[in-house]
């Protein structure tokens, strides 16, 4: 997301930013229709553009989208911009965890575990919590390649370096 830091160069710079996600979006692009759902929902007060944020949120929710199934859930969770519907809520909290994303499968454990909508089901939080942690081992794997991928780097630009 492009952060608006007050200047006219950062102003115009977010307002084209905006006007590509709104077309994109136009054009049924998932991510651009949450990117440009999240721009309606920060900066705009007036209730027709939350509805249109709303409305991007489930359409790219329905396109499997897990920012947007998770966001979605959100807003029909706590009611916001929507009316509130919890079953529907988890529903779309499932299917965001379902992509595998870490801090959505947690998340869903803990909703699960909790019964915060009206459902407590320790086997599926297992389940999940097990997710998560074969999701989290993946990212330290992950994380452990890039950091020797630098440190190799690095290597590499102090040989260049020495043998100028």
């Amino acid at each position: 997301m492009i952060e608006n830091s007050g200047d006219n160069n950062s102003r115009t710079t977010m307002s084209q930013a905006t006007e590509l996600y709104k077309k994109a979006a136009f054009l049924n692009y998932p991510d651009a229709m949450f990117r440009y759902a999240q721009i309606l929902e920060r900066i705009c007060m007036i209730k027709a553009d939350r509805q249109k944020a709303v409305e991007l949120y489930q359409k790219a929710a329905m396109m499997n989208h897990a920012d947007s199934m998770f966001r979605y859930a959100q807003l029909l969770e706590e009611g916001f911009y929507v009316l509130a519907n919890k079953t529907l809520a988890f529903d779309f909290y499932r299917k965001a965890a379902d992509c595998e994303v870490l801090k959505y499968v947690k998340h869903f454990a803990q909703l699960v575990r909790s019964g915060t909508l009206g459902m407590i089901d320790t086997e599926m939080a297992e389940k999940y919590d097990f997710l998560a942690s074969k999701l989290s081992k993946i990212e330290k794997q992950k994380e452990e390649e890039k950091r020797k991928q630098r440190v190799l780097k690095e290597k590499n630009e102090v040989k260049g370096e020495e043998e100028k």
